[in-house]
């Protein structure tokens, strides 16, 4: 039996952003980090994979006044966006075989202080070289929160919603996906 394994790794990047040394940013990979993919049977192949919360990201965000107070420098929102990792194109076999970003979709959904009466969810959206959001809020209640109260779930599928991967080259396929908060003034 030939097997195809395609491993999702994770990148995140505390995004920082400072007016006056006062407004803060941060995100935080609380649980899984490394997401793999393991196509072993031939219903995987058709039908695809899908891991459910396979990572929980905490949000930090201090939206802090400055003294005297600064244009531009209050928070109205942030959101969540992702993309893939170094302007990769496609995810890369361990030889010259490649499978296109969109074989891996990603979704945001409230783990914990995220309600979506309070943050708009975008629902599952493909792997880009772009950039899509996964999530945003401007709701004052969460321009200052922190990891412990505010957490999102992200869940991963390959090979489900641009088609199957029956056919494929089999190997050991790769990419890296970068997670940015980005606050929004």
């Amino acid at each position: 039996m030939v097997k195809l394994s395609l491993v999702l790794l994770l990148t995140t990047f505390g995004l920082s952003a400072y007016a006056q040394d006062w407004n803060t940013a941060r995100l935080s990979i609380l649980s899984g980090g490394n997401i793999p993919f393991y196509f072993n049977t031939l219903d995987k192949y058709n039908s695809g994979i899908e891991v459910t919360n396979g990572t929980v990201l905490g949000i930090n965000i201090a939206d802090l006044p400055t003294d005297p107070p600064t244009p531009n420098s209050t928070l109205v929102g942030w959101s969540l966006e992702f993309n893939s990792y170094n302007g990769a194109t496609d995810l890369q076999g361990s030889g010259a075989n490649t499978l296109p970003l969109n074989t891996i979709q990603l979704e945001a959904t409230n783990n914990i202080g995220l309600d979506p009466a309070d943050a708009t969810y975008y629902g599952l959206k493909d792997l880009t070289v772009a950039g899509e959001v996964l999530m945003e809020t401007t709701n004052a209640a969460h321009l200052n929160c922190d990891w412990t109260t505010h957490q999102v779930n992200i869940t991963y599928q390959a090979g489900m919603a641009n088609g199957s991967l029956l056919g494929e080259t089999p190997d050991y396929y790769v990419v890296e996906i970068e997670i940015i908060l980005i606050p929004q003034f």
